[in-house]
C-alpha cells in the first residue's frame, strides 16, 4: 500500500503538457481532427449495425459534441479563459472547427439512422456558477449551438438534452434559446 500512496503523492498534474497553446499549435493539432476521416464515425459505416438500429425497439441517442469541454481539455481551463480574452479569434476558430466537425460527422449518421435524442456535453460550471461568463457563452457558443441544433431538428430529432456539471442556472436561458 505504501508504494501506491507514494505514487499518488508523486503525481503532479502540472507536468501534463496540453496540446494547444497558440495559433501554431492549434493549426498543427487540427490536422488530427479531419471530419472526413473514416475513423470519425466507424459505426455508421457498418451495414450490419445500421440494420440492427433500423429494427430496434429501444431509443437510440447520439452525442452532440461540446464547444466548451473539448477546448478545455485541449487547452486547459485557465488557459482557455485567458485565451478567450487575449486571442478571441483563435477561440472562435477552434469552436468553429468543432462545429463544422460535429455537423460533418453527425449529418451522415442522422440521415442513415433514426436517432431519437441527442446529448450535448458541456461541463462548464462549478457549484457556484459558470466557469465563463454568460456574455462569453452568448458570443462564442450560442450561434454555433443554434447551427448544431438546427441540423438535429432538420433530421427530425426533437429531444436534445444538455449534460453539465455545477450550477448552470445562469446558462440555462442561453441553452434554451439555442
Amino acid at each position: 500500500m505504501k508504494g501506491v500512496q507514494e505514487g499518488r503523492e508523486a503525481y503532479d498534474a502540472s507536468c501534463i503538457e496540453l496540446p494547444i497553446k497558440d495559433k501554431a499549435s492549434w493549426n498543427e493539432f487540427k490536422k488530427h481532427l479531419d471530419p472526413q476521416s473514416p475513423i470519425r464515425c466507424p459505426l455508421w459505416q457498418e451495414e450490419e449495425k445500421k440494420m440492427i438500429w433500423a429494427n430496434r425497439d429501444y431509443p437510440l441517442s447520439i452525442g452532440g459534441g461540446s464547444l466548451y469541454g473539448r477546448p478545455r481539455d485541449w487547452i486547459g481551463m485557465k488557459n482557455l479563459a485567458v485565451m478567450s480574452y487575449d486571442d478571441p479569434m483563435l477561440v472562435h476558430d477552434i469552436m468553429e472547427h468543432i462545429v463544422e466537425s460535429i455537423i460533418a460527422t453527425i449529418q451522415k449518421a442522422v440521415q442513415e439512422v433514426r436517432i431519437d435524442y441527442v446529448l450535448i456535453w458541456k461541463d462548464m460550471s462549478f457549484k457556484s456558477g459558470p466557469l465563463i461568463s454568460p456574455k462569453l457563452v452568448r458570443e462564442l457558443m450560442l450561434p454555433r449551438y443554434k447551427r448544431i441544433v438546427n441540423m438535429f431538428r432538420s433530421a427530425g430529432i426533437d429531444s436534445i438534452f444538455v449534460d453539465s456539471d455545477g450550477n448552470v442556472e445562469e446558462l440555462m436561458p442561453i441553452w434554451r434559446s439555442a
